[in-house]
């Protein structure tokens, strides 16, 4: 915290605190636990009015600031980060008492990585706030993806703000608070969550919530249908994926693929059976064979074939 805006911006946040506020800082073995002391040391130095605890744990994860027992930040906030930190420790640090842990089910966990110069992760990080307030299952982790590269990394982060939550839910740029609470409540997700989504390149993750389904949403069938290739794209990429680890849901697949073929654009309807191929069962033989004999299109009659040749090698035949 070298900024003298940020010193001027925490000065003021303290002048109009009603009551005081505690937050628990938890440092570990990991070196990026100086910095996490160094800011909160120098928090309790501006603001009088904030009481900090540290508390030392033995390993090497990454060091987090508690508030309350519902908000955890592994970072050291400063740029776009600080002032929705301040916000939250207004909000809610009062929540609980100091030491208390949240005890809902994990469901409830709500995860955002951001980055201390996006521009947008402020919002998204408020409008998260607001489900907390509403929902006092709900537990958030604020994440810095520059300051936690490893934790980013793992969870495939590419740009922020990235927000996860349930299962398998996750989406960057835009916050949906009514999808989020789908699925916290493992509702199926609706068409246009898949499609953002699947436009984000979360293939993985729509796989792993069909996976969970044990079925193939009728949604990703329609993408699979689309006149735009980078539309189909990201359906394909999901469906590839659930036939990999889940292979008799992606076979739900195949009555729905053959349904949207008859309606297809000529490049859509090669994709289709590329699909077909690919989770098709021994039923789609003679459909595969009728369809070459009624098509003169090399291109398309090279996709049969090949479907063929896959289904083939699946099952033996």
């Amino acid at each position: 915290m070298s900024d003298r805006r940020e010193e001027d911006l925490i000065r003021a946040w303290n002048d109009g605190l009603d009551e005081e506020v505690r937050v628990r800082v938890v440092l570990t073995g990991d070196p990026r636990s100086e910095g996490v002391r160094s800011f909160a040391e120098k928090l309790r130095a501006v603001a009088p009015r904030v009481r900090v605890s540290f508390e030392r744990e033995t390993g090497s994860d990454a060091p987090a600031i508690l508030v309350g027992s519902r908000v955890r930040y592994h970072a050291a906030p400063t740029g776009t980060e600080l002032a929705p930190f301040l916000e939250a420790a207004q909000r809610f640090s009062a929540a609980s008492r100091p030491g208390e842990r949240a005890d809902g089910p994990a469901r409830s966990d709500v995860r955002v990585y951001v980055a201390s110069q996006c521009p947008h992760c402020p919002a998204a990080v408020r409008e998260l706030f607001g489900l907390l307030a509403e929902d006092t299952s709900v537990t958030l982790t604020v994440v810095d993806a520059e300051l936690c590269a490893e934790m980013a990394a793992g969870d495939r982060v590419r740009s922020v703000p990235t927000v996860m939550a349930g299962s398998h839910y996750r989406s960057t740029g835009i916050v949906s608070i009514e999808e989020i609470r789908g699925a916290l409540a493992g509702t199926r997700p609706d068409g246009p969550m898949l499609e953002r989504m699947l436009d984000g390149g979360e293939a993985e993750g729509v796989a792993a919530m069909m996976a969970e389904a044990g079925e193939v949403f009728p949604a990703v069938l329609d993408r699979l249908a689309h006149s735009t290739m980078s539309a189909r794209l990201g359906a394909m990429a999901a469906l590839e994926r659930l036939a990999e680890s889940a292979p008799a849901a992606a076979r739900t697949a195949e009555a729905g693929l053959w349904e949207r073929i008859a309606g297809a654009s000529r490049e859509a309807t090669g994709d289709l059976l590329y699909m077909i191929g690919e989770v098709g069962t021994a039923g789609s033989v003679p459909r595969l064979e009728a369809f070459l004999e009624s098509t003169a299109d090399d291109d398309l009659r090279e996709a049969a074939t090949d479907a063929l040749a896959l289904i083939a090698g699946r099952t033996g035949d």
